[in-house]
């Protein structure tokens, strides 16, 4: 088994499925399906795939789906790579790199491609000139240049940077050199996303005791594999976080209470209750409290706490990363009044 072919095996099975569709689109027309056509074909075929988890949690080096229906699913270059029937599309790209960089050594800096070129030389029609020009745009040597592939004008100037094709012999030496897409990471410690200051409290969180650590590597665990489960780890995590903050207070500690509950007696044991008569910042107060009424109300409506009822909502990364950061500054804004507040906690 090849390198790509164990690469594919990685994907999820829809993934699969639905670009094998982009492909054959491409294919057929050197064009990338707009979205709009790509839903009415899988509606036509009876294809019920989930298009917003996929493009959620598909690997951004393979392809793009976009969220309109008049925009473009494209594949890069790599995702072309592991398609069934992409052989002609994979050797084309290969030979027009490789002419490239012999263009290059023959004309110097002033070397390019004109569509004769791709006609005469590499014998190559317009369907395939097409689906070449749209792919090695992912690739190093070919910059700018004018005109469409139908055109007789069209060209593409050959830049300096061809000279990294030099070795390059098989079609998995022009993978390894191929721009690939990466999803930006997103702003994370030990792999949960957190909220603008967070960050810096998460071993002071940690330091709270086992039990709030447990969750916190829960929601790591889980949030891309198991988004449904990170959701549940976020509200315990807040319910752990109060707990431990409530017996720091020295206040007592009812198991069967609900988050809503504890949260409101941790404000007040600090001063963060909204309707005390002394209090400052209200609206800010009142945000807490709506984001912690806010986590366990999704936990409730989105997570695998209570079952999975037929009209349950997807659960996507994003809304236990969504979560999560909202988790994390309670959290950290709690434990940070707390330690500025120490006077009250001894």
């Amino acid at each position: 088994m090849g390198d790509r072919d164990k690469a594919a095996d990685q994907i999820p099975g829809e993934d699969r499925h639905l670009m094998q569709v982009v492909f054959d689109h491409f294919h057929q027309t050197g064009d990338w399906p707009l979205l709009g056509a790509l839903r009415h074909q899988l509606d036509l075929a009876d294809d019920d795939l989930d298009l917003p988890a996929i493009r959620e949690r598909l690997d951004p080096g393979l392809g793009l789906i976009p969220l309109n229906d008049d925009a473009q699913a494209t594949l890069y270059v790599h995702g072309v790579a592991i398609c069934s029937g992409s052989d002609q599309e994979m050797g084309d790209i290969l030979a027009v790199m490789q002419y490239a960089y012999r263009k290059f050594r023959a004309d110097g800096p002033k070397a390019n491609l004109t569509r004769p070129d791709m006609f005469n030389d590499l014998g190559m029609d317009l369907l395939r000139l097409r689906r070449a020009v749209e792919l090695f745009r992912w690739l190093p040597g070919i910059g700018g240049g004018s005109g469409d592939p139908s055109e007789d004008s069209w060209q593409r100037d050959i830049t300096s940077d061809i000279v990294r094709v030099k070795k390059v012999k098989t079609q998995d030496d022009l993978l390894a050199i191929a721009y690939r897409p990466q999803r930006p990471a997103p702003r994370a410690v030990d792999g949960w996303t957190t909220a603008t200051g967070a960050g810096g409290q998460v071993d002071r969180i940690k330091r709270l005791g086992e039990a709030v650590a447990q969750d916190m590597q829960r929601i790591t665990d889980n949030i891309d594999k198991d988004p449904a489960a990170a959701i549940a780890a976020t509200r315990s995590l807040l319910e752990s976080v109060c707990k431990t903050l409530l017996e720091e207070l020295h206040q007592p500690v009812v198991d069967s209470e609900d988050l809503p509950v504890l949260y409101g007696r941790v404000a007040k044991a600090l001063r963060l209750d909204p309707k005390a008569p002394d209090a400052k910042s209200i609206p800010m107060l009142r945000g807490l409290v709506s984001t912690v009424h806010g986590i366990a109300d999704v936990r409730n409506s989105l997570s695998a706490a209570h079952g999975k009822g037929s009209n349950r909502p997807t659960v996507l990364p994003r809304h236990a990363r969504a979560a999560a950061g909202a988790a994390a500054a309670v959290c950290a804004f709690l434990i940070e009044t707390a330690d500025e507040r120490s006077t009250v906690l001894d």
